[in-house]
Protein backbone atom coordinates (compact mmCIF):
# COMPACT_ATOMS: atom_id res chain seq x y z
CA UNK A 1 0.00 0.00 0.00
CA UNK A 2 1.20 3.29 -0.62
CA UNK A 3 3.71 4.93 2.09
CA UNK A 4 4.36 8.45 3.50
CA UNK A 5 6.33 10.81 1.47
CA UNK A 6 8.56 11.88 4.77
CA UNK A 7 8.72 15.28 5.79
CA UNK A 8 11.30 17.21 7.16
CA UNK A 9 12.49 15.82 10.66
CA UNK A 10 11.33 17.17 13.57
CA UNK A 11 8.92 16.12 16.85
CA UNK A 12 5.25 14.83 16.64
CA UNK A 13 3.45 15.26 20.04
CA UNK A 14 0.11 13.95 20.72
CA UNK A 15 -1.12 15.77 24.39
CA UNK A 16 2.32 14.64 26.52
CA UNK A 17 3.04 11.62 24.92
CA UNK A 18 5.99 12.72 22.05
CA UNK A 19 7.61 10.27 19.39
CA UNK A 20 11.16 12.10 17.78
CA UNK A 21 11.89 11.25 14.07
CA UNK A 22 15.27 10.60 13.91
CA UNK A 23 17.17 11.41 11.04
CA UNK A 24 20.83 11.08 9.69
CA UNK A 25 21.90 13.45 6.83
CA UNK A 26 25.42 12.41 4.99
CA UNK A 27 25.82 13.49 1.62
CA UNK A 28 22.08 14.15 0.15
CA UNK A 29 20.51 10.96 1.58
CA UNK A 30 17.93 11.37 4.36
CA UNK A 31 17.24 8.61 6.64
CA UNK A 32 14.12 9.25 8.97
CA UNK A 33 12.91 6.58 11.74
CA UNK A 34 9.16 6.79 13.47
CA UNK A 35 7.62 4.16 15.91
CA UNK A 36 4.88 4.23 18.64
CA UNK A 37 6.73 2.84 21.03
CA UNK A 38 6.69 6.20 23.28
CA UNK A 39 2.81 6.73 22.93
CA UNK A 40 0.70 5.20 25.69
CA UNK A 41 -0.79 1.99 24.49
CA UNK A 42 -4.45 3.13 24.34
CA UNK A 43 -3.46 5.87 21.93
CA UNK A 44 -1.35 4.13 19.75
CA UNK A 45 -3.68 3.09 17.19
CA UNK A 46 -5.31 6.98 17.03
CA UNK A 47 -1.87 8.42 16.70
CA UNK A 48 -0.88 6.06 13.81
CA UNK A 49 -4.19 7.04 12.42
CA UNK A 50 -3.85 10.48 12.47
CA UNK A 51 -0.48 10.39 10.81
CA UNK A 52 -1.31 7.90 8.38
CA UNK A 53 -4.06 10.59 7.67
CA UNK A 54 -1.58 13.82 7.54
CA UNK A 55 1.54 12.04 6.42
CA UNK A 56 1.30 9.37 3.17
CA UNK A 57 1.51 10.23 -0.24
CA UNK A 58 -1.96 8.75 -0.58
CA UNK A 59 -4.44 9.77 1.68
CA UNK A 60 -6.56 6.59 2.96
CA UNK A 61 -8.79 5.64 5.62
CA UNK A 62 -7.56 3.22 8.30
CA UNK A 63 -9.29 0.80 10.41
CA UNK A 64 -8.56 -1.57 13.58
CA UNK A 65 -8.81 -4.43 13.43
CA UNK A 66 -9.48 -7.31 16.29
CA UNK A 67 -8.69 -6.39 19.82
CA UNK A 68 -5.96 -3.53 18.75
CA UNK A 69 -7.06 -1.28 20.71
CA UNK A 70 -8.08 -3.05 23.93
CA UNK A 71 -5.52 -4.95 24.49
CA UNK A 72 -2.98 -4.35 27.11
CA UNK A 73 0.23 -3.68 24.41
CA UNK A 74 -2.13 -1.79 21.97
CA UNK A 75 -1.49 -1.09 18.47
CA UNK A 76 2.43 -1.07 17.37
CA UNK A 77 3.80 0.39 14.44
CA UNK A 78 7.66 1.24 13.06
CA UNK A 79 8.29 3.01 10.00
CA UNK A 80 11.75 3.83 8.42
CA UNK A 81 12.69 5.55 5.32
CA UNK A 82 15.74 6.48 2.95
CA UNK A 83 15.01 9.78 0.38
CA UNK A 84 17.10 10.20 -2.21
CA UNK A 85 16.19 13.30 -3.99
CA UNK A 86 12.82 12.43 -5.35
CA UNK A 87 13.40 8.36 -4.68
CA UNK A 88 12.00 6.93 -1.48
CA UNK A 89 12.53 3.54 0.32
CA UNK A 90 10.20 2.84 2.93
CA UNK A 91 9.86 0.29 5.27
CA UNK A 92 6.35 -0.15 7.10
CA UNK A 93 5.37 -2.70 9.97
CA UNK A 94 2.31 -2.38 11.82
CA UNK A 95 0.03 -4.32 14.02
CA UNK A 96 -3.48 -5.94 12.80
CA UNK A 97 -5.52 -2.86 10.49
CA UNK A 98 -7.06 -2.42 7.44
CA UNK A 99 -7.11 0.19 4.53
CA UNK A 100 -8.56 1.42 1.74
CA UNK A 101 -7.98 4.53 -0.62
CA UNK A 102 -9.29 5.93 -3.95
CA UNK A 103 -8.05 6.04 -7.13
CA UNK A 104 -8.38 9.79 -7.00
CA UNK A 105 -5.62 10.20 -4.13
CA UNK A 106 -2.73 8.34 -6.21
CA UNK A 107 -3.28 11.08 -8.80
CA UNK A 108 -2.34 13.89 -6.83
CA UNK A 109 1.55 12.86 -6.61
CA UNK A 110 2.18 10.64 -9.59
CA UNK A 111 4.51 7.73 -8.61
CA UNK A 112 4.66 4.40 -9.22
CA UNK A 113 5.77 2.13 -6.04
CA UNK A 114 7.56 -1.41 -5.95
CA UNK A 115 6.07 -3.07 -3.11
CA UNK A 116 7.60 -5.98 -1.32
CA UNK A 117 5.20 -7.44 1.37
CA UNK A 118 6.27 -10.17 4.06
CA UNK A 119 3.69 -13.15 4.36
CA UNK A 120 0.43 -12.21 6.64
CA UNK A 121 -1.77 -14.95 7.46
CA UNK A 122 -5.33 -14.07 6.27
CA UNK A 123 -3.83 -11.04 4.60
CA UNK A 124 -5.32 -10.23 1.51
CA UNK A 125 -4.34 -6.43 -0.73
CA UNK A 126 -6.67 -5.49 -4.01
CA UNK A 127 -5.64 -2.65 -6.30
CA UNK A 128 -5.45 -2.45 -10.35
CA UNK A 129 -8.34 -4.64 -10.45
CA UNK A 130 -6.79 -7.84 -9.23
CA UNK A 131 -6.93 -9.71 -6.25
CA UNK A 132 -3.84 -11.02 -3.67
CA UNK A 133 -3.62 -13.21 -1.03
CA UNK A 134 -0.61 -12.34 1.36
CA UNK A 135 -0.17 -15.93 2.86
CA UNK A 136 2.47 -16.40 0.82
CA UNK A 137 3.52 -12.81 0.87
CA UNK A 138 3.52 -10.78 -2.58
CA UNK A 139 5.34 -8.47 -4.83
CA UNK A 140 3.76 -5.52 -6.99
CA UNK A 141 4.26 -2.33 -8.70
CA UNK A 142 0.90 0.02 -7.75
CA UNK A 143 0.30 3.49 -10.24
CA UNK A 144 -3.03 4.88 -10.08
CA UNK A 145 -5.56 2.86 -8.68
CA UNK A 146 -8.13 2.54 -5.98
CA UNK A 147 -7.06 0.47 -3.49
CA UNK A 148 -7.45 -1.58 0.00
CA UNK A 149 -5.87 -4.36 2.07
CA UNK A 150 -6.51 -6.31 5.41
CA UNK A 151 -3.96 -7.59 7.27
CA UNK A 152 -5.82 -9.40 10.80
CA UNK A 153 -2.11 -10.70 11.62
CA UNK A 154 -0.36 -7.23 10.85
CA UNK A 155 1.95 -6.51 8.55
CA UNK A 156 5.70 -5.87 6.95
CA UNK A 157 6.18 -4.43 3.83
CA UNK A 158 9.29 -2.61 2.23
CA UNK A 159 8.58 -0.44 -1.29
CA UNK A 160 10.44 1.62 -3.07
CA UNK A 161 8.60 5.12 -4.67
CA UNK A 162 9.97 6.45 -7.99
CA UNK A 163 8.20 9.27 -10.06
CA UNK A 164 6.40 8.35 -12.97
CA UNK A 165 8.03 11.05 -15.09
CA UNK A 166 11.14 9.72 -14.48
CA UNK A 167 11.07 5.84 -16.35
CA UNK A 168 10.60 7.30 -19.84
CA UNK A 169 7.61 5.71 -20.69
CA UNK A 170 4.71 6.15 -22.04
CA UNK A 171 1.44 6.06 -20.43
CA UNK A 172 0.21 3.25 -22.11
CA UNK A 173 3.26 0.98 -21.29
CA UNK A 174 3.12 1.76 -17.87
CA UNK A 175 -0.78 1.18 -17.85
CA UNK A 176 -0.23 -2.05 -19.61
CA UNK A 177 1.07 -3.71 -17.07
CA UNK A 178 -0.27 -2.45 -13.68
CA UNK A 179 -3.39 -3.42 -15.90
CA UNK A 180 -2.07 -6.93 -16.84
CA UNK A 181 -2.57 -8.36 -13.32
CA UNK A 182 0.01 -9.67 -10.68
CA UNK A 183 3.33 -9.23 -11.31
CA UNK A 184 5.14 -12.01 -13.92
CA UNK A 185 8.08 -13.40 -13.26
CA UNK A 186 10.67 -11.93 -15.39
CA UNK A 187 14.84 -12.23 -14.85
CA UNK A 188 14.48 -8.25 -13.67
CA UNK A 189 12.45 -9.30 -11.09
CA UNK A 190 13.39 -12.54 -9.61
CA UNK A 191 17.32 -11.67 -9.99
CA UNK A 192 17.64 -8.02 -9.85
CA UNK A 193 14.59 -5.86 -8.81
CA UNK A 194 13.08 -8.13 -5.98
CA UNK A 195 16.26 -9.09 -4.32
CA UNK A 196 17.56 -5.37 -3.81
CA UNK A 197 14.50 -4.44 -2.76
CA UNK A 198 14.56 -7.22 0.05
CA UNK A 199 18.37 -6.68 1.13
CA UNK A 200 17.51 -3.31 2.27
CA UNK A 201 14.83 -4.20 4.55
CA UNK A 202 15.97 -3.83 8.18
CA UNK A 203 18.96 -2.00 7.00
CA UNK A 204 18.12 1.42 5.81
CA UNK A 205 19.97 3.18 7.84
CA UNK A 206 23.13 2.01 6.32
CA UNK A 207 22.07 3.39 3.38
CA UNK A 208 22.66 7.09 4.97
CA UNK A 209 25.89 8.97 3.49
CA UNK A 210 25.20 6.87 0.08
CA UNK A 211 25.50 9.43 -2.87
CA UNK A 212 22.06 10.24 -3.37
CA UNK A 213 22.10 10.73 -7.28
CA UNK A 214 23.40 7.22 -7.33
CA UNK A 215 20.42 5.61 -5.31
CA UNK A 216 17.87 7.58 -7.20
CA UNK A 217 19.95 6.51 -10.79
CA UNK A 218 20.04 2.87 -9.55
CA UNK A 219 16.33 2.21 -8.53
CA UNK A 220 15.12 4.42 -11.28
CA UNK A 221 17.10 2.28 -14.43
CA UNK A 222 15.66 -1.34 -12.35
CA UNK A 223 12.29 -0.08 -12.48
CA UNK A 224 12.40 1.00 -16.37
CA UNK A 225 14.40 -2.25 -16.47
CA UNK A 226 11.39 -4.56 -14.86
CA UNK A 227 8.42 -2.26 -16.49
CA UNK A 228 9.92 -3.09 -20.23
CA UNK A 229 10.39 -6.68 -19.36
CA UNK A 230 7.01 -6.65 -18.05
CA UNK A 231 5.94 -5.83 -21.86
CA UNK A 232 8.35 -8.35 -23.69
CA UNK A 233 10.09 -5.28 -24.25
CA UNK A 234 13.70 -5.76 -22.08
CA UNK A 235 16.82 -4.28 -23.37
CA UNK A 236 18.74 -7.91 -23.98
CA UNK A 237 15.71 -9.37 -25.96
CA UNK A 238 15.49 -12.10 -23.51
CA UNK A 239 12.99 -14.99 -24.11
CA UNK A 240 11.04 -14.29 -21.24
CA UNK A 241 8.57 -17.43 -21.31
CA UNK A 242 12.01 -19.42 -21.34
CA UNK A 243 12.91 -17.62 -17.98
CA UNK A 244 9.66 -17.87 -16.86
CA UNK A 245 9.80 -21.88 -17.24
CA UNK A 246 13.33 -21.78 -15.85
CA UNK A 247 12.10 -19.83 -12.75
CA UNK A 248 8.81 -22.32 -12.63
CA UNK A 249 11.06 -25.49 -12.88
CA UNK A 250 13.41 -24.27 -10.28
CA UNK A 251 9.88 -23.38 -7.36
CA UNK A 252 8.67 -27.21 -8.39
CA UNK A 253 12.42 -28.53 -8.15
CA UNK A 254 12.89 -27.15 -4.91
CA UNK A 255 8.92 -27.82 -3.27
CA UNK A 256 9.38 -31.93 -5.41
CA UNK A 257 9.08 -33.22 -1.78
CA UNK A 258 5.92 -31.78 -1.37
CA UNK A 259 2.75 -34.22 -1.91
CA UNK A 260 0.11 -31.08 -1.87
CA UNK A 261 2.68 -29.32 -4.69
CA UNK A 262 0.07 -28.30 -7.74
CA UNK A 263 -0.27 -24.93 -9.76
CA UNK A 264 -1.98 -22.91 -7.55
CA UNK A 265 0.65 -23.25 -4.97
CA UNK A 266 3.68 -22.63 -7.61
CA UNK A 267 1.79 -19.29 -8.43
CA UNK A 268 1.40 -18.17 -5.06
CA UNK A 269 5.40 -18.94 -4.48
CA UNK A 270 5.95 -17.07 -7.33
CA UNK A 271 3.11 -14.10 -7.08
CA UNK A 272 2.13 -14.73 -10.77
CA UNK A 273 -1.15 -15.59 -12.20
CA UNK A 274 -2.33 -19.03 -13.08
CA UNK A 275 -2.78 -17.69 -16.13
CA UNK A 276 0.66 -16.84 -16.67
CA UNK A 277 1.71 -19.54 -15.04
CA UNK A 278 -0.30 -22.11 -17.36
CA UNK A 279 0.98 -19.91 -20.60
CA UNK A 280 4.90 -21.01 -19.72
CA UNK A 281 3.90 -24.46 -20.76
CA UNK A 282 2.01 -26.26 -23.65
CA UNK A 283 -1.24 -28.28 -22.26
CA UNK A 284 -1.50 -32.06 -22.62
CA UNK A 285 -3.46 -34.06 -25.28
CA UNK A 286 -6.43 -33.16 -22.54
CA UNK A 287 -5.77 -29.88 -23.64
CA UNK A 288 -6.97 -28.26 -20.48
CA UNK A 289 -4.92 -25.42 -18.35
CA UNK A 290 -3.16 -26.39 -16.11
CA UNK A 291 -2.56 -29.89 -17.21
CA UNK A 292 1.00 -29.04 -18.90
CA UNK A 293 2.09 -27.73 -15.37
CA UNK A 294 1.21 -30.67 -14.16
CA UNK A 295 2.83 -33.01 -16.44
CA UNK A 296 6.01 -30.63 -15.49
CA UNK A 297 5.78 -31.64 -12.02
CA UNK A 298 5.02 -35.55 -12.92
CA UNK A 299 7.94 -35.27 -15.09
CA UNK A 300 10.63 -33.27 -12.63
CA UNK A 301 9.38 -36.37 -9.83
CA UNK A 302 10.31 -39.39 -12.04
CA UNK A 303 13.28 -37.97 -13.44
CA UNK A 304 14.50 -37.42 -9.74
CA UNK A 305 13.33 -41.02 -8.92
CA UNK A 306 15.49 -42.36 -11.72
CA UNK A 307 18.39 -40.30 -10.32
CA UNK A 308 17.61 -41.70 -6.81
CA UNK A 309 17.00 -45.38 -7.83
CA UNK A 310 20.00 -45.48 -9.78
CA UNK A 311 22.31 -44.31 -7.05
CA UNK A 312 25.36 -46.25 -6.93
CA UNK A 313 26.42 -45.24 -3.47
CA UNK A 314 23.38 -45.42 -1.64
CA UNK A 315 20.35 -48.35 -2.57
CA UNK A 316 17.33 -46.73 -1.39
CA UNK A 317 13.79 -48.66 -0.91
CA UNK A 318 11.51 -47.65 -3.57
CA UNK A 319 8.55 -46.55 -0.87
CA UNK A 320 11.77 -44.28 0.50
CA UNK A 321 12.44 -42.71 -3.10
CA UNK A 322 8.18 -42.25 -3.55
CA UNK A 323 8.33 -40.23 -0.35
CA UNK A 324 11.52 -37.89 -1.22
CA UNK A 325 9.72 -36.99 -4.80
CA UNK A 326 6.28 -35.94 -3.19
CA UNK A 327 4.58 -39.55 -4.00
CA UNK A 328 4.05 -40.79 -0.28
CA UNK A 329 1.91 -44.13 -1.72
CA UNK A 330 3.96 -46.13 -3.31
CA UNK A 331 1.05 -48.32 -5.31
CA UNK A 332 0.62 -44.93 -6.80
CA UNK A 333 4.38 -44.38 -7.57
CA UNK A 334 4.74 -47.10 -9.48
CA UNK A 335 1.56 -46.85 -11.38
CA UNK A 336 2.91 -43.29 -12.69
CA UNK A 337 6.50 -44.84 -13.11
CA UNK A 338 5.33 -47.81 -15.17
CA UNK A 339 3.39 -45.35 -17.68
CA UNK A 340 6.78 -43.36 -17.53
CA UNK A 341 9.11 -46.17 -18.73
CA UNK A 342 7.52 -49.30 -19.17
CA UNK A 343 8.25 -50.85 -16.11
CA UNK A 344 8.40 -50.83 -12.29
CA UNK A 345 10.56 -48.73 -10.23
CA UNK A 346 12.11 -51.79 -9.03
CA UNK A 347 12.56 -53.66 -12.12
CA UNK A 348 14.11 -50.60 -12.90
CA UNK A 349 16.24 -50.75 -10.20
CA UNK A 350 17.56 -54.05 -10.93
CA UNK A 351 18.64 -53.16 -13.89
CA UNK A 352 20.48 -50.12 -13.41
CA UNK A 353 22.61 -52.24 -10.74
CA UNK A 354 23.22 -54.73 -12.89
CA UNK A 355 24.52 -52.83 -15.54
CA UNK A 356 26.44 -51.08 -12.98
CA UNK A 357 28.27 -54.28 -12.22
CA UNK A 358 28.87 -55.24 -15.39
CA UNK A 359 30.86 -51.41 -15.99
CA UNK A 360 32.53 -52.51 -12.83
CA UNK A 361 33.64 -56.00 -14.48
CA UNK A 362 35.50 -54.78 -17.20
CA UNK A 363 37.09 -51.38 -15.28
CA UNK A 364 34.89 -48.61 -16.33
CA UNK A 365 33.96 -46.41 -13.88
Amino acid sequence: MPFPRWAAGGILTRGRDMVAWRRVVAETCVYQRFDTRLVSPQDRFAFWRTWYDEAVDVRMRLDPLGSTITSPAGFAASAYALTAGDLQVVEVTSGPAAGTWARSATEVKDLLRLILLAPSPAGVAAWHRYRLHLEHGAVAVLGRTAGAWHTPAGMHGIQVNVARSALALSDAQIDTVLDRGPLQVTPVLACLARPALAAMAGRLQTFAGAEAFGMRDTWVAMMRMLLRAMIDRDLCGTDLAAARRVAIDQCIRANLADPRLNPDQIAAVLHISRRTLYAAFPTDDRGSPGHGVAARIRQQRMDVATTLLTDPVERRPVHVVATMVGLPDPAHFSRLFHAAFGCSPREYQHRASATNERQNAVGWT
